[in-house]
Protein backbone atom coordinates (compact mmCIF):
# COMPACT_ATOMS: atom_id res chain seq x y z
CA UNK A 1 0.00 0.00 0.00
CA UNK A 2 1.20 3.46 -0.85
CA UNK A 3 0.96 6.00 2.24
CA UNK A 4 1.28 10.14 1.73
CA UNK A 5 4.73 10.02 3.48
CA UNK A 6 8.62 10.59 2.67
CA UNK A 7 9.67 8.17 5.15
CA UNK A 8 9.46 9.21 8.59
CA UNK A 9 8.00 6.25 10.51
CA UNK A 10 5.45 6.90 13.11
CA UNK A 11 3.74 4.79 15.99
CA UNK A 12 0.23 6.07 16.84
CA UNK A 13 -2.75 7.68 14.85
CA UNK A 14 -4.00 10.80 16.26
CA UNK A 15 -5.83 14.09 15.00
CA UNK A 16 -4.72 16.80 16.95
CA UNK A 17 -7.00 19.73 17.06
CA UNK A 18 -5.66 23.40 18.35
CA UNK A 19 -7.32 26.75 19.36
CA UNK A 20 -5.62 29.82 18.60
CA UNK A 21 -6.29 32.40 21.38
CA UNK A 22 -8.81 34.17 18.96
CA UNK A 23 -10.63 30.47 18.80
CA UNK A 24 -14.23 31.93 18.25
CA UNK A 25 -13.23 35.42 16.48
CA UNK A 26 -14.31 33.69 12.98
CA UNK A 27 -12.88 36.78 10.94
CA UNK A 28 -11.66 35.30 7.63
CA UNK A 29 -13.00 37.99 5.22
CA UNK A 30 -12.91 40.51 7.32
CA UNK A 31 -9.69 42.16 5.49
CA UNK A 32 -11.60 41.55 2.36
CA UNK A 33 -15.16 43.22 2.38
CA UNK A 34 -18.38 41.76 3.36
CA UNK A 35 -18.78 38.09 3.24
CA UNK A 36 -20.60 36.41 0.97
CA UNK A 37 -21.03 33.00 1.97
CA UNK A 38 -21.07 31.17 5.32
CA UNK A 39 -17.80 28.67 4.30
CA UNK A 40 -15.32 28.20 1.89
CA UNK A 41 -13.45 25.28 1.71
CA UNK A 42 -10.35 25.27 -0.27
CA UNK A 43 -7.50 22.82 -1.41
CA UNK A 44 -3.57 23.21 -2.41
CA UNK A 45 -3.29 20.37 -4.30
CA UNK A 46 0.60 19.64 -4.46
CA UNK A 47 -0.18 16.63 -7.19
CA UNK A 48 3.12 17.38 -9.57
CA UNK A 49 3.93 13.74 -8.04
CA UNK A 50 3.69 10.11 -7.56
CA UNK A 51 0.03 11.34 -6.14
CA UNK A 52 -1.30 12.54 -9.10
CA UNK A 53 -3.24 9.16 -9.72
CA UNK A 54 -4.52 10.11 -6.29
CA UNK A 55 -6.05 13.18 -7.26
CA UNK A 56 -7.92 11.55 -10.13
CA UNK A 57 -9.28 8.82 -8.44
CA UNK A 58 -9.96 9.64 -5.44
CA UNK A 59 -10.01 13.34 -4.13
CA UNK A 60 -11.19 14.73 -7.27
CA UNK A 61 -14.64 11.85 -7.48
CA UNK A 62 -14.91 12.52 -3.63
CA UNK A 63 -15.24 16.56 -4.04
CA UNK A 64 -17.65 15.82 -7.47
CA UNK A 65 -19.92 13.87 -4.76
CA UNK A 66 -20.64 17.09 -2.47
CA UNK A 67 -24.03 18.31 -3.07
CA UNK A 68 -23.65 22.18 -3.95
CA UNK A 69 -25.00 24.37 -2.28
CA UNK A 70 -25.07 28.68 -2.37
CA UNK A 71 -23.66 29.14 0.93
CA UNK A 72 -20.63 27.16 0.33
CA UNK A 73 -18.01 27.31 -1.60
CA UNK A 74 -15.78 24.00 -2.81
CA UNK A 75 -12.64 25.12 -4.74
CA UNK A 76 -8.85 23.42 -5.56
CA UNK A 77 -5.81 25.28 -6.89
CA UNK A 78 -4.31 22.12 -8.66
CA UNK A 79 -0.47 20.99 -9.29
CA UNK A 80 -0.13 18.24 -11.61
CA UNK A 81 2.95 15.92 -12.88
CA UNK A 82 1.71 15.28 -16.07
CA UNK A 83 0.46 18.21 -17.40
CA UNK A 84 2.32 21.81 -17.35
CA UNK A 85 0.75 24.86 -15.25
CA UNK A 86 -1.46 25.15 -12.76
CA UNK A 87 -5.36 25.80 -12.21
CA UNK A 88 -7.92 26.30 -9.91
CA UNK A 89 -11.32 24.84 -9.93
CA UNK A 90 -14.46 25.78 -9.23
CA UNK A 91 -17.18 22.84 -7.59
CA UNK A 92 -20.55 22.70 -8.34
CA UNK A 93 -22.13 19.55 -7.42
CA UNK A 94 -21.50 16.85 -9.51
CA UNK A 95 -19.17 19.00 -12.01
CA UNK A 96 -16.05 21.58 -11.63
CA UNK A 97 -14.98 24.74 -13.89
CA UNK A 98 -11.45 25.99 -14.53
CA UNK A 99 -11.81 29.53 -13.21
CA UNK A 100 -8.56 30.45 -13.66
CA UNK A 101 -5.10 29.27 -14.54
CA UNK A 102 -1.68 30.01 -14.10
CA UNK A 103 1.62 29.12 -15.51
CA UNK A 104 3.76 26.06 -13.79
CA UNK A 105 4.40 26.72 -9.89
CA UNK A 106 6.57 24.81 -7.53
CA UNK A 107 3.43 23.82 -4.70
CA UNK A 108 6.79 22.94 -2.63
CA UNK A 109 7.41 26.87 -1.94
CA UNK A 110 5.76 28.90 0.76
CA UNK A 111 5.58 31.58 -1.74
CA UNK A 112 2.90 29.74 -4.02
CA UNK A 113 1.23 28.75 -0.60
CA UNK A 114 0.77 32.42 0.43
CA UNK A 115 -0.54 33.23 -3.05
CA UNK A 116 -2.57 30.30 -3.05
CA UNK A 117 -4.60 31.34 0.54
CA UNK A 118 -4.38 35.22 -0.94
CA UNK A 119 -6.29 33.78 -3.93
CA UNK A 120 -9.03 32.16 -1.96
CA UNK A 121 -9.82 34.75 0.23
CA UNK A 122 -9.64 37.38 -2.75
CA UNK A 123 -12.61 35.17 -5.16
CA UNK A 124 -14.56 33.67 -2.21
CA UNK A 125 -14.65 36.24 0.89
CA UNK A 126 -16.73 33.66 3.34
CA UNK A 127 -17.35 34.07 7.10
CA UNK A 128 -15.47 31.10 7.70
CA UNK A 129 -12.89 29.31 5.52
CA UNK A 130 -11.42 25.87 5.55
CA UNK A 131 -7.74 25.14 4.28
CA UNK A 132 -6.44 21.39 3.30
CA UNK A 133 -3.31 21.02 1.68
CA UNK A 134 -3.35 17.61 0.14
CA UNK A 135 -0.09 15.25 -0.64
CA UNK A 136 2.77 13.50 1.06
CA UNK A 137 3.80 14.96 4.69
CA UNK A 138 7.06 14.21 6.40
CA UNK A 139 6.75 15.68 10.05
CA UNK A 140 8.42 18.76 10.92
CA UNK A 141 10.59 18.15 7.40
CA UNK A 142 7.72 19.52 5.75
CA UNK A 143 4.63 18.85 3.07
CA UNK A 144 3.87 19.03 -0.46
CA UNK A 145 6.60 17.85 -2.52
CA UNK A 146 6.82 18.92 -6.23
CA UNK A 147 8.98 16.74 -7.88
CA UNK A 148 9.10 18.64 -10.76
CA UNK A 149 10.69 21.82 -9.40
CA UNK A 150 11.97 20.31 -6.15
CA UNK A 151 10.25 22.20 -3.51
CA UNK A 152 9.06 21.39 -0.22
CA UNK A 153 7.03 23.47 2.49
CA UNK A 154 9.18 23.08 5.58
CA UNK A 155 7.94 24.74 8.45
CA UNK A 156 10.17 28.15 8.25
CA UNK A 157 7.96 28.21 5.39
CA UNK A 158 4.91 27.48 6.42
CA UNK A 159 5.22 30.16 9.26
CA UNK A 160 6.19 32.70 6.08
CA UNK A 161 3.51 31.46 4.23
CA UNK A 162 0.76 32.09 6.73
CA UNK A 163 2.07 35.70 7.65
CA UNK A 164 2.95 36.86 4.44
CA UNK A 165 -0.87 36.16 3.13
CA UNK A 166 -2.50 37.64 6.46
CA UNK A 167 -5.67 34.97 6.13
CA UNK A 168 -7.37 34.01 9.50
CA UNK A 169 -7.95 30.16 8.92
CA UNK A 170 -11.07 28.58 10.87
CA UNK A 171 -9.73 24.99 10.15
CA UNK A 172 -6.52 24.23 8.75
CA UNK A 173 -6.25 20.17 7.99
CA UNK A 174 -3.25 18.41 6.57
CA UNK A 175 -4.47 15.31 3.93
CA UNK A 176 -0.33 13.83 4.63
CA UNK A 177 1.18 11.63 6.60
CA UNK A 178 2.99 12.33 9.93
CA UNK A 179 1.97 15.99 10.29
CA UNK A 180 0.72 15.99 14.01
CA UNK A 181 3.77 16.95 15.19
CA UNK A 182 5.12 19.52 18.30
CA UNK A 183 6.57 21.64 15.08
CA UNK A 184 4.17 21.81 13.23
CA UNK A 185 1.19 22.93 15.69
CA UNK A 186 3.70 25.45 17.36
CA UNK A 187 3.75 27.14 13.69
CA UNK A 188 0.40 27.57 13.22
CA UNK A 189 -0.55 28.67 16.91
CA UNK A 190 2.55 31.36 16.78
CA UNK A 191 1.07 33.18 13.64
CA UNK A 192 -2.60 33.89 15.74
CA UNK A 193 -4.09 32.99 12.38
CA UNK A 194 -5.09 29.60 12.34
CA UNK A 195 -7.95 28.18 15.17
CA UNK A 196 -7.70 24.67 14.62
CA UNK A 197 -5.56 21.84 12.83
CA UNK A 198 -6.58 18.77 11.83
CA UNK A 199 -3.76 16.19 11.32
CA UNK A 200 -2.46 12.68 11.80
CA UNK A 201 0.44 11.45 13.66
CA UNK A 202 0.83 8.53 11.27
CA UNK A 203 0.54 7.49 7.77
CA UNK A 204 -2.72 8.42 5.91
CA UNK A 205 -4.20 6.03 3.11
CA UNK A 206 -3.29 6.79 -0.56
CA UNK A 207 -7.26 7.31 -0.75
CA UNK A 208 -6.70 10.19 1.71
CA UNK A 209 -9.46 12.21 3.33
CA UNK A 210 -13.27 11.06 2.19
CA UNK A 211 -14.29 14.54 0.96
CA UNK A 212 -17.77 13.29 0.14
CA UNK A 213 -18.69 12.25 3.70
CA UNK A 214 -16.72 15.24 5.48
CA UNK A 215 -18.26 18.38 3.52
CA UNK A 216 -21.82 16.74 2.22
CA UNK A 217 -23.05 17.99 6.05
CA UNK A 218 -21.76 21.49 5.59
CA UNK A 219 -23.58 21.47 2.59
CA UNK A 220 -27.12 20.65 4.06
Amino acid sequence: MIFRSRGIAASLTVFIVIVSGTMLAFSTSAAHGPPVDNWTVALYIAADNNLEIAWDHYTLRGLLDIPDSDDVNIVAMVDRLSTNGTEFLEFSGDSYEVVATYPEMNTGLGETFSFFLSEVTTMYPSENLCVIAWDHGGSWLGFCSDDSQGGLIGMNDFSYALNDAGVYIDVFALDACIMSTTEVIYEAYTTGLVSYVISSEMYVPFDGFPYDDMFTPLTE
